[in-house]
């Protein structure tokens, strides 16, 4: 993901991560490929921090306005277990001196299959057809011109976060275009500034918008 330079860090554990500046595509990797699975039993809540990781954010859209067009995804790595966000929280990451953080208790069903992808949008007018939506009268919104960032609680336990700083807010290398973790780093303890990078792929024909929400990430140019 959510750039020249370093750039902020994608939590996948307890915490959301670091700032840096600029960012540039992931290199290397580590991560096995992700092969699903027969699961047994329901879906379950996630309960350890990593078992979920956000794969994908969008602060800044063009043509399609901000407050319809931000979205994030989330990814799991598991090969054989399902997870179940209903009653999970999601909150923006805002640092903003003047921002108190916006959160939103996940309402209906939104099971993640192993190895699945599910993209969750401000609005049902993103772009393409979200898995959730989490607008509302006062929804989370991704800052442009501040550190930002996403978090996913379930019960209690922050299970996967992603930051991003101010220089990748305002960089025009993520002007339209998604933070995007590098397919190899998916299941990386910790997602750090070389494992993302601006998105490559088009996803609206208007504007256009890069990204692949609810679907697997492109692989970063070194």
């Amino acid at each position: 993901m959510p750039v020249g330079g370093q750039g902020g860090t994608a939590g996948t554990g307890a915490t959301g991560g670091s700032g840096g500046s600029g960012g540039s595509g992931g290199s290397g990797g580590g991560s096995a490929v992700c092969t699903p699975q027969p699961t047994t039993g329901a879906p379950t809540s996630p309960s350890i921090a990593g078992q979920l990781v956000v794969s994908e954010l969008m602060h800044r859209t063009v043509v399609i306005p901000d407050g319809n067009g931000e979205w994030f995804e989330l990814y799991n790595p598991n090969q054989a277990t399902a997870f179940e966000l209903q009653g999970c929280t999601i909150s923006d990451n805002d640092e903003s001196p003047t921002a108190t953080p916006r959160w939103h208790v996940i309402a209906s069903p939104l099971v993640i299959a192993p190895c699945g992808y599910k993209a969750l949008a401000i609005s049902a007018n993103a772009g393409f057809s979200a898995s959730y939506v989490y607008g509302g009268a006062d929804p989370i919104k991704f800052g442009n011109d501040h550190d930002d960032g996403v978090q996913l609680l379930c019960n209690g336990t922050l299970i996967a976060a992603f930051h991003y700083t101010l220089a990748e807010a305002a960089s025009s290398a993520y002007n339209g275009h998604s933070f995007s973790v590098d397919p190899t780093h998916l299941s990386d303890a910790n997602v750090d500034a070389s494992s993302y990078c601006p998105a490559s792929v088009a996803y609206t024909p208007t504007g256009p918008n890069y990204g692949s929400p609810g679907a697997p990430n492109s692989a970063c140019t070194p």
